[in-house]
């Protein structure tokens, strides 16, 4: 046996309860922080980092250099050894078009892990693939009024989640109450998380008036206070803040 005993880990953790989890934790579990030129704030390299055209500082979006970081522990009285964290942000090979690429791809819970190399947490994973495609059906989603069934009774409605920053996407909803009382989706829209908010507020206008929506349920929360001060720029049926119901436009019949 060689006299330089030495244990190397490397990999993904796929959980938080996984093994290389773990093992990082016990470790020194070195963080690439980089200071802001412009506020001087020292930031981490996770998904608050990725800016539309290069990385960015969080608290004031000045853009950000990473080969000026430095490694920080978090255990710097660790007794296991040495750990470092290292993502796409960080490594030279990555281009920044490339790591926005891959985030419009992968799902936010598959781009956190594979490219920023952090574990998915136990309620990430509280709901399977299986369990989603078990509440699904053949039909297609509706891309105009006229894919809605005829029969659709009642009126149809749009719910909206709105999102913000680099974690937070906007959804919106648009279904209709069937007879046994179960909600039935039409059409589902996810936008991406950093999305322009005057264009969310224009999408999300645009397709309430193609279903000829007249309530709309919506949060005022997270994101949706800084999408309600763009009433300058909205439709009438989107001027009014939307934290309980809003009835507008004409409906379907």
């Amino acid at each position: 046996h060689s006299k330089w005993k030495q244990l190397i880990a490397a990999g993904t953790p796929k959980a938080t309860e996984n093994h290389l989890e773990t093992l990082f934790q016990q470790s020194t579990a070195c963080e690439w922080q980089v200071p802001c030129p412009a506020c001087t704030e020292r930031t981490i390299l996770d998904e608050k980092v990725i800016g539309l055209r290069s990385l960015c500082c969080p608290k004031c979006e000045s853009p950000i250099d990473t080969g000026r970081g430095i490694w920080l522990p978090r255990n710097p009285d660790s007794k296991w050894g040495k750990g470092f964290w290292i993502n796409h942000c960080m490594v030279p090979w990555v281009q920044h078009d490339e790591l926005l690429a891959k985030r419009a791809e992968y799902d936010p819970i598959r781009f956190r892990n594979e490219c920023l190399g952090l574990p998915p947490v136990l309620g990430d994973r509280i709901v399977s693939r299986e369990e989603v495609e078990a509440c699904c059906h053949s039909r297609n989603m509706a891309t105009r009024l006229e894919d809605v069934p005829r029969d659709a009774p009642g009126q149809l409605v749009a719910g909206i989640d709105w999102g913000g920053g680099a974690n937070s996407a906007t959804v919106l909803a648009i279904g209709y109450m069937r007879s046994d009382k179960i909600f039935h989706i039409s059409r589902f829209d996810r936008f991406r998380a950093n999305e322009d908010t005057k264009y969310l507020v224009t999408e999300v206008a645009k397709k309430c008036r193609e279903f000829g929506i007249r309530t709309i349920a919506a949060d005022g929360g997270g994101n949706g206070h800084v999408c309600i001060q763009r009433r300058s720029s909205m439709t009438p049926c989107m001027r009014q803040p939307t934290r309980s119901l809003l009835r507008f436009g004409r409906s379907r019949n």
